[in-house]
């Protein structure tokens, strides 16, 4: 998405107080998979996602009880945590 923190404004407006969200996307792979940076580059390209977005940040600057994961060699990040105000 172009502006995902202006999406997630209007998602987290729609939640309520103390709602849990959850965000995956995509970073450069990490570790023994970096080598596959770039086919994950190529494929985010190709997709056309933004693989330097990091949208997972709003997750752990603005919500509380953060759950932090990842997979695929760092590819794949994974956040989840408790709103704690709308917006």
């Amino acid at each position: 998405m172009g502006d995902w923190q202006r999406a997630w404004t209007n998602m987290t407006r729609l939640l309520a107080t103390n709602a849990r969200v959850g965000v995956v996307d995509m970073q450069d792979p990490v570790g023994r998979a970096r080598w596959l940076t770039p086919l994950a580059r190529l494929a985010c390209a190709l997709g056309g996602s933004d693989i330097t977005a990091a949208p997972w940040t709003a997750v752990e600057e603005r919500c509380v009880d953060v759950v932090r994961g990842s997979a695929r060699g760092g590819h794949l990040q994974i956040r989840a945590g408790q709103t704690t105000h709308n917006g």
